[in-house]
């Protein structure tokens, strides 16, 4: 059937009896959905009667709202307090906790100072850094020297690291005493 051969008293009559549901009325009409839709952009009359049912439809399920609130049914009174009381501070959230109190910059630069100190006294403990050896403190420094002695390199410190350079870099390895003692000893 041709869309225009229904009349918009007729649409509405549908629209009416099925409480504003499009699919309903175009059904008891026996046309498509697309025909009211339709029919409501060019009439007034039938685009009114589309908005107003859902206002309606939520108009009575406030009101069966409120009917199961006044009967004291528990469902309808925690809804109604988590829905429509959130106004009044009814809510199922934890609630926010106040903003932590405003800083003075004063304050926050003296706290970066002090962060700033801490971590120069650690930079200042690890150079410090010492080693039990043989019962006596042995300074970390003396060690590393004393390696650059024997292994004909240079340690260098890199962020608290150890990095060694190559030999050529390093100064020519002067023989250890320990080692011509070693050799008057066995003869050479």
């Amino acid at each position: 059937m041709n869309h225009e051969q229904y009349t918009d008293e007729q649409i509405i009559a549908a629209l009416k009896e099925t409480f504003g549901k499009v699919y309903l009325a175009a059904e008891k009409l026996g046309c498509h959905p697309n025909t009211i839709y339709q029919r409501s952009e060019k009439s007034s009359e039938v685009a009114e009667t589309l908005a107003h049912y859902p206002g309606r439809l939520i108009d009575i399920a406030e009101a069966a709202l409120t009917r199961s609130v006044l009967e004291g049914e528990p469902w309808a009174v925690r809804f109604a307090l988590r829905t429509l009381g959130q106004k009044r501070g009814y809510t199922e959230r934890p609630p926010v906790p106040p903003p932590p109190p405003k800083t003075k910059m004063k304050d926050l630069v003296q706290e970066m100072m002090e962060a700033s100190e801490l971590m120069d006294a650690k930079r200042k403990h690890r150079a410090r850094m010492s080693i039990e050896y043989g019962g006596s403190s042995v300074d970390l420094s003396e060690i590393e020297k004393a390696i650059d002695d024997l292994t004909g390199s240079v340690t260098t410190r890199t962020r608290g690291r150890p990095r060694k350079r190559s030999a050529e870099a390093a100064p020519a390895v002067v023989e250890a005493p320990e080692a011509a003692q070693l050799d008057e000893a066995s003869g050479k």
